[in-house]
């Protein structure tokens, strides 16, 4: 186990001092997903379905054809 996983160093000095830091943080989110602790601040995520999309107004319908002079 890390450093981190073990507590002795925290997560924001291991984001600080490491070199790649997309895979350090993709190791202490899994060593809090095995403790069980959040590892996003997003609780409310959510899929639309094509019905609650079709309510959301639509962008404006582009030419097909474009003619040039």
């Amino acid at each position: 186990m890390t450093l981190q996983g073990r507590g002795i160093v925290t997560e924001e000095v291991a984001l600080l001092y490491c070199s790649k830091r997309g895979i350090v943080s993709r190791g202490i989110d899994a060593i809090k997903k095995v403790r069980g602790e959040t590892t996003s601040s997003i609780v409310d995520l959510r899929m639309t379905n094509k019905s609650e999309t079709d309510r959301v107004s639509k962008p404006p319908n582009v030419p097909v054809t474009l003619k040039l002079k």
